[in-house]
């Protein structure tokens, strides 16, 4: 039972890192590195993504690349990406450090704006309310 854990776990990190942008199968490995600190075995991580790929959830790319399909985006909204507050905290804080350096390359527009402040209002409420 712990290794079905595990692996449902590594599925769940797998797609998050695809969230992102395509990625090959070693950048999907250093992604789990960052988030995970442990890098699945090869043996462990391609028949994943070839079950992932039979699945309906990712895809290749004209370049090889595997990205997240509709179905695949469908999937990674319905599921809860954490168990607890520590590791969606953790999670936060990668997301917060890619989405910075994407708004340094490509800055944000007006809506954008107002979304992230949005975003941050709420999480504000949030610490003011706990």
């Amino acid at each position: 039972m712990h290794r079905g854990r595990r692996h449902l776990g590594l599925r769940t990190y797998v797609l998050f890192s695809l969230l992102e942008s395509p990625k090959n199968g070693i950048q999907i490995a250093y992604d789990l590195v960052r988030l995970l600190g442990w890098r699945p075995s090869p043996g462990s991580l391609y028949p994943l993504l070839m079950s992932l790929e039979r699945e309906g959830l990712i895809e290749r790319t004209e370049d090889g690349k595997l990205r997240l399909t509709p179905h695949g985006i469908d999937y990674m909204s319905s599921i809860p990406f954490a168990i607890n507050v520590k590791s969606i905290l953790f999670m936060m804080e990668v997301l917060v450090d890619r989405l910075a350096k994407r708004i340094d390359s490509e800055g944000l527009n007006e809506e954008e704006k107002k979304k992230l402040s949005e975003i941050a209002q709420k999480i504000l409420s949030m610490i003011n309310s706990s």
